[in-house]
């Protein structure tokens, strides 16, 4: 069994960010149903996904994270990129 990398007190501040969003931005139902283990490891695999972007760079990765998510046509989709103005305003719209 694979035994988790330690956290750089850097990486422990970013997921704390990243925590902090995700939590005023989930309903409350959807973060209770996520679970602390469940955001730990979406916490950890958005910020390694992160960690590869170069400056003005943008990813984007849609997962399915379980079957039974997939199935119900339930998808997370992920896009990291550059702070822009009504970014999040402008994907809200769909």
């Amino acid at each position: 069994m694979n035994r988790p990398r330690p956290q750089s007190a850097r990486q422990r501040q970013l997921a704390v960010r990243l925590l902090r969003a995700w939590r005023a931005e989930l309903p409350p139902a959807e973060w209770r149903a996520a679970g602390p283990a469940g955001l730990r490891v979406a916490t950890a695999s958005q910020l390694r996904f992160g960690a590869r972007r170069a400056p003005r760079q943008t990813l984007l990765r849609v997962l399915n994270p379980s079957p039974v998510a997939a199935s119900n046509g339930f998808s997370v989709v992920e896009l990291i990129t550059d702070d822009m103005p009504f970014l999040v305003d402008t994907l809200n719209m769909s």
